[in-house]
């Protein structure tokens, strides 16, 4: 038994996820439940670093439950502190399933944390990559790297939209301030993968075009009376994609306006 106080949890070498919200978690909940039931069947994985810390390698989730519930004390499995890292890590894809297709995400994640030890490109190559079913190169290395750069709640889009490897990858190339102030609106807009391609697009278009900033073009007076309205988010995402059309081609758009009222006057 091991005091939960010296095990590294959420500052752990080894965590390659953003520390777990509890109130956001329902899995949690029923972790929590099942431990008070049964117990702890699933020892916390561990081992001595340099400075011989218990550092937590498996078991974030048991370990957050068994904080909150109050527990001091907590069977684990501790690894030899000489135990090689690539040993650790393979544990680690074991445990999680880090190796099968719809885990992108924590795939880029988890190479992020390969990069954070320290291992060099062409072991996370050679010895990484085959481990979570990848086959790559530099190139494919350098592209995990520019996705795990990605703001936190991009890759939970991704996650969360099941977004491919090239369709995540593609977000990369886009200006971070764009990035991060359509995400401030996700919760005023329905966003799925394909609008959010287009408002990229669309966004970059303009502003290369209009040789304007960012800044000053999220400042303009439409879009704050827009995302300040009572609109529905069908109604605002409408509205905003409207706009960015008209924006990005003013010509067509007036052409397309005369049309219309010529047809109205028609009619």
């Amino acid at each position: 038994m091991i005091s939960l106080n010296d095990i590294v949890i959420d500052e752990s070498i080894f965590r390659y996820n953003q520390p777990i919200n509890w109130t956001d978690s329902s899995e949690l909940a029923l972790l929590n439940s099942s431990i008070k039931q049964i117990g702890l069947t699933n020892p916390l994985l561990i081992t001595r670093d340099k400075k011989d810390r218990y550092q937590l390698i498996d078991g974030f989730k048991r370990a957050l439950v068994l904080k909150k519930n109050g527990q001091e004390q907590v069977n684990c499995i501790c690894l030899p502190s000489a135990t090689d890292i690539i040993d650790i890590l393979q544990l680690i894809i074991s445990n999680h399933k880090l190796y099968q297709d719809d885990k992108l995400v924590e795939r880029i994640k988890f190479i992020h944390l390969c990069k954070r030890l320290s291992l060099p490109q062409r072991q996370i190559i050679d010895d990484i990559f085959p481990l979570l079913n990848l086959t790559g190169n530099k190139k494919i290395l350098t592209r995990f790297d520019k996705m795990g750069s990605l703001p936190e709640e991009v890759l939970q889009f991704a996650q969360e939209k099941k977004l491919s490897q090239s369709r995540c990858y593609s977000l990369t190339k886009y200006s971070p301030l764009l990035i991060k102030q359509i995400f401030l609106w996700r919760e005023k807009i329905n966003l799925t993968a394909s609008i959010l391609d287009e408002l990229l697009n669309s966004l970059t278009a303009i502003i290369l075009r209009e040789k304007t900033t960012a800044e000053l073009f999220f400042a303009d007076r439409f879009l704050t009376e827009l995302f300040d309205s009572d609109e529905s988010n069908q109604n605002r995402t409408q509205k905003f994609r409207n706009w960015l059309t008209n924006r990005c081609f003013p010509i067509l758009s007036t052409t397309n306006n005369r049309m219309d009222q010529l047809l109205t006057s028609i009619k």
